[in-house]
């Protein structure tokens, strides 16, 4: 695999590929855009981020090349209100204002990635990054509850990805275009390369993108984090098919698969433990659109069909010696864990747009199928022991859900409003299933709904300032993995997680008040947040099991969470070539009782001078306030983190036409610092790899012909 992927690597340097231009162009792709204006997809009715009533980030492809960004964390690093934990090889929870997990909804083309199954919403890894984010055309970041129009999943905010097509390399003249590029990422000793090639044929336009990887983990400052070997590649099929004036017929077929190898844990000898771990998740989807109808009911519309499947599949080798009568017995442990997810979703959306006015209203529904296995088989002195349990009960779910925004300008106000109603039903496929666990209880059918409003108001005082209030509320149906877990751990104490299907959907309140102004050289967002997180689903010790001494605990609707804080973003144009910028934010997670909840963050941010004529560079000092707003862990106060700060540079130049090459010095200094973020609720026993990298460097190189 590394030989291909240098391979490609290479060719982006030294390749020898030529890209034919044609000066026939068929009329039906006059539409084709070619702007490089940003709009807000997320909210169905596109819009400027300035012209949005609330916060939402919007991260061009153009900008995760300057960064070199490989990674969630990566990307989302600079965002206030947002933090991504974990890194390259190992599980990236994305929080955004306090809520993290399955809570907040990742959405590529339209389809929402994979589920993740992180205990209580931590290590979240199967779908979550399930994605290669070199293919993406912009990244939008939506803070606060998006379930009046996306429904369940977007209780605390959600994550939107737009990949690229051929439309984004063809131009009118051209038929034919090839990029090639390769990132070097220090961090985590990572090589990519990555190949699109875009060809219009006929009334007709493809992209073939195929991208490979290969390196590490993300290193820890002192480099003493697991050694996790990471591998793989992404394949994809872009189709647009023009039919006519007025519609349209895109497809996309696409494979991702990654592979984790590691070879070292605690207290196991080398050559003692191994465990590999392989994600996968094919998708095939295909979009009917019709723009400009002028029908009764809609100028345009779009319908979404796809079928997705998500697999991982865990497999660990384990050693172990057992002193018994005073001989050494050394047992060999195999366990093999997977994760299995289908769905086949159709989605529609239509839009009116009247004088002022702009309606969208739609239908969404889709049909998942969840299994999750483990196997088990300890060999020693020749014999052999298996088992096969269900620690989360086979299970189907479906959801469908009904909305209708309208937006209304009327002088300088901006109004919107907007209503979805979600029900969702949880059936397990077998409900005697996890009697061969233990559980010899039969499970039950479980359904929710939800009607989610949302309303917004905003006030032009001038073309370059406005102010806003907006309201939105969040649902978030309960998962299958709480509501038929059942999953017995003989420790010390011993415990056991038991099913709940009388659990109900955590629910959101979301209220934001803010301001954005453009005023010549000057830019400001500047916004406060509140938000009510009401059934709140979290474990909870429910009793003893007098059958076999576990204490039993249960996912619950136990707590009310609340958070709140500040964002503000800014720039000034000092000339013409200089821009200065910066942004910070803090977030407050409390229970109701007043006790800190661990996706709080410290006052945090980055100032930074912008340079662009010739070449673009920058110079950006990150920072970070000291953080003790901490919850109690069982060992009594979780761990708390220093003040820190950082800087970085980045270099971007085109020295040819259409050769492009940026660079990156991450941690100059190579200062030793710990985000908050990555250790929140952990003990200090347990935050022991969680020191930042030190100094290293990113390398992206790109070239079109």
């Amino acid at each position: 695999m590394n030989k291909t992927v240098l391979a490609v690597a290479v060719s982006a340097l030294c390749g020898n590929v030529h890209a034919a231009d044609m000066s026939s162009t068929p009329s039906q792709n006059t539409s084709v855009s070619q702007t490089n204006v940003v709009m807000v997809t997320a909210q169905k009715i596109e819009k400027a981020p300035y012209e949005v009533n609330g916060s939402v980030t919007v991260i061009t492809s153009d900008e995760l090349e300057r960064e070199g960004a490989t990674e969630l964390y990566d990307s989302l690093k600079n965002i206030p209100g947002v933090s991504v934990s974990g890194g390259a090889g190992r599980p990236q929870n994305i929080t955004i204002r306090g809520m993290r997990g399955n809570r907040i909804k990742i959405i590529e083309d339209g389809v929402e990635t994979g589920d993740g199954y992180g205990a209580d919403d931590l290590s979240d890894k199967v779908g979550r990054n399930s994605f290669d984010l070199s293919a993406a055309k912009q990244l939008e970041v939506v803070k606060g509850a998006g379930s009046s129009l996306h429904g369940s999943g977007a209780l605390g905010g959600l994550i939107v990805i737009t990949t690229k097509d051929a439309s984004d390399y063809l131009t009118p003249n051209k038929n034919t275009a090839v990029e090639v590029s390769t990132n070097y990422v220090g961090e985590s000793d990572k090589l990519k390369g990555t190949v699109n090639l875009a060809q219009r044929i006929g009334s007709s336009e493809h992209l073939i993108r195929y991208s490979q990887w290969t390196g590490g983990e993300s290193e820890n400052y002192t480099g003493e984090v697991y050694d996790r070997d990471v591998d793989g590649f992404d394949l994809s099929l872009t189709s647009n098919f023009y039919i006519g004036e007025h519609q349209e017929i895109k497809t996309k077929v696409s494979y991702y698969e990654d592979t984790m190898d590691r070879n070292d844990h605690d207290n196991y000898k080398s050559g003692d433990f191994n465990e590999n771990t392989v994600t996968s998740s094919n998708k095939y989807q295909a979009t009917y659109l019709y723009n400009d109808a002028d029908f009764v009911l809609f100028d345009d519309a779009k319908v979404l069909g796809y079928y997705q499947s998500t697999k991982s599949n865990n497999n660990k080798t384990r050693y172990k010696t057992k002193l018994v009568q005073n001989i050494n017995y050394k047992f060999l442990l195999l366990e093999n864990g997977q994760f299995d997810e289908e769905k086949v979703g159709l989605k529609t959306e239509f839009q009116r747009h009247l004088d002022n006015q702009n309606i969208v209203w739609g239908v969404d529904t889709v049909f998942k199928e969840h299994s999750r296995t483990l196997g088990k088989a300890i060999i020693s002195d020749g014999s052999t022991s298996t088992s096969q349990t269900n620690p989360f009960a086979d299970a189907n779910t479906f959801n469908i859900g009904l909305y209708a925004h309208d937006d209304i300008m009327w002088d300088a106000w901006d109004i919107g409003f907007g209503v979805r109603y979600d029900f969702h039903q949880l059936t397990p496929k077998d409900k005697n299933q996890l009697a061969s666990n233990g559980y010899n209880f039969a499970l039950s059918d479980t359904t929710s709904s939800e009607i989610s409003p949302s309303f917004s108001i905003g006030y032009n005082f001038t073309d370059e300032l406005k102010t806003y209030f907006s309201y939105n509320h969040g649902f978030n149906s309960p998962n299958y993995a709480k509501v038929y877990g059942y999953v017995p751990h003989d420790g010390v104490p011993p415990f056991e997680i038991v099913p709940n299907y009388n659990l109900k959907a955590e629910t959101s309140d979301n209220f934001e008040i803010g301001v954005k102004s453009r005023m010549g050289i000057y830019s400001v967002n500047a916004a406060v947040f509140y938000s009510d997180f009401e059934n709140f689903i979290r474990t909870k010790q429910t009793g003893m099991n007098s059958d076999n001494g576990r204490i039993t605990i249960q996912y619950v609707n136990l707590d009310k969470v609340k958070s709140y804080g500040f964002e503000m973003g800014a720039s000034a144009d000092i000339s013409e070539t200089v821009t200065a910028s910066g942004s910070v934010g803090v977030v407050t997670a409390e229970e109701e009782n007043g006790a800190y909840v661990e996706t709080s963050t410290p006052w945090e941010g980055n100032l930074a001078l912008h340079y662009s004529q010739d070449f673009d560079a920058f110079v950006r000092w990150n920072f970070a306030a000291a953080m003790n707003k901490v919850p109690t862990c069982s060992d009594g106060e979780c761990v708390t983190t220093a003040g820190w700060g950082t800087v970085d540079l980045g270099l971007s130049y085109e020295p040819i036409t259409d050769l492009f090459i940026s660079g990156n010095l991450n941690n100059l200094f190579d200062r030793e610092y710990v985000r908050y973020q990555d250790v929140g609720g952990m003990s200090d026993a347990q935050s022991k790899y969680n020191a930042e990298a030190g100094r290293n460097f990113n390398v992206f190189v790109k070239y079109n012909f």
